[in-house]
């Protein structure tokens, strides 16, 4: 991710996802010291005004309870540690480990997935979920996208953007009410790449992003691509490098985060921003390298500033590369330097 959510978005009004762990403790607890279960009354507690009046939640909630009684003690157990896994959604990103549905009793993780799909539907009957989000937007600096950074988040007056699951729900049920779940995102990252893919079902050492994170968010480098491989009319043979490095695969996987911007972005609009860097130059015929070298580095160091605005990010990575390439000894270094004293000659000729 470019970017965190306000992280006191998550928690403020978490009390829906927090008032089912708390009741179906109980009910757990009851259940293994052969006790009966809280009757629902007990059960709603504060939240008596909402919930006590609405049959099928107490129905689906039952029903889970009513299989967890059912359940061998293993059963039993691993319901508890998916229930404790899928409420730390921050460790599960960390270290990739969580029990998922499949790994459940059947009529424990049937009724689990109906259950939290009541929830989760809930959210938006309560309107949670519309005050969820009107907190992240009016925080955000830049109402863009944080999981790729090229498309704007609309106003919360406006049709609801995508809200939903960062880790699915139908296969971690007991987070579908979390609001640590919750990730607005751009309808393309949500319906064209994330899909239902599972956040967690990456291998080997990594970690992924966890959207209300405190750590310092995603940045990318394009330290490598080369100008000219690929012929003098073709686009730069891209090299895109998402960081930090310990999440990047996990951000690409799911996203397609590097081919959208080497496709989508680089290869149609690199020209345009180094001509827009060339109309700011000084004028100045036959500028000097160092000069050219000076001025690539303080307008990449302005764009870097203002982060996903307008892709900045981007266009701030890609003025570092052009320093990085016009500093090389090299063929391509002639070639690109000769196109930016150009660009350079072109612009103070259209401004004299």
């Amino acid at each position: 991710m470019l970017f965190y959510y306000f992280a006191a978005a998550a928690n403020d009004n978490n009390w829906l996802h927090d008032w089912f762990v708390a009741a179906f403790v109980s009910c757990m607890d009851a259940i293994d010291a052969a006790l009966p279960t809280p009757a629902w009354q007990q059960l709603t507690g504060g939240a008596a005004n909402v919930l006590r009046d609405r049959p099928a939640v107490q129905h689906d909630f039952f029903a889970l309870v009513a299989a967890y009684q059912a359940a061998q003690p293993g059963g039993r157990a691993a319901t508890r540690a998916a229930l404790q896994a899928q409420g730390d959604i921050a460790g599960a990103c960390i270290s990739g480990v969580c029990l998922r549905a499949s790994d459940l009793p059947a009529p424990i993780a049937e009724t689990a997935v109906a259950f939290g799909e009541r929830l989760f539907n809930l959210l938006s009957a309560l309107g949670i979920r519309k005050t969820h989000y009107r907190q992240i937007w009016d925080d955000m600096k830049d109402n863009v996208c944080p999981f790729c950074g090229c498309f704007d988040l609309d106003h919360p007056d406006l049709p609801s953007e995508d809200l939903d699951h960062y880790l699915s729900r139908k296969i971690y049920p007991f987070a579908a009410a979390s609001l640590h779940n919750l990730a607005p995102m751009c309808s393309r990252c949500n319906m064209d790449y994330k899909k239902s893919k599972d956040a967690l079902s990456g291998t080997g050492e990594i970690e992924r992003h966890f959207p209300y994170d405190i750590n310092v968010a995603g940045n990318v480098r394009l330290t490598g691509s080369r100008f000219f491989e690929q012929g003098d009319d073709a686009p730069p043979s891209w090299v895109v490098t998402l960081l930090p490095a310990n999440k990047a695969d996990e951000w690409d996987r799911i996203f397609e985060i590097r081919k959208r911007y080497r496709l989508s972005v680089l290869d149609k609009r690199h020209m345009d921003w180094l001509s827009q860097w060339a109309s700011t130059f000084p004028s100045a015929h036959e500028p000097s390298l160092a000069a050219i070298c000076r001025d690539l580095e303080k307008w990449a160091g302005r764009w870097q500033g203002l982060h996903v605005q307008d892709k900045s990010f981007l266009k701030s990575a890609f003025l570092e590369l052009v320093r990085e390439t016009i500093m090389q000894n090299s063929i391509e270094a002639e070639q690109l330097l000769t196109i930016i004293r150009s660009l350079i000659d072109m612009n103070a000729a259209e401004a004299a």
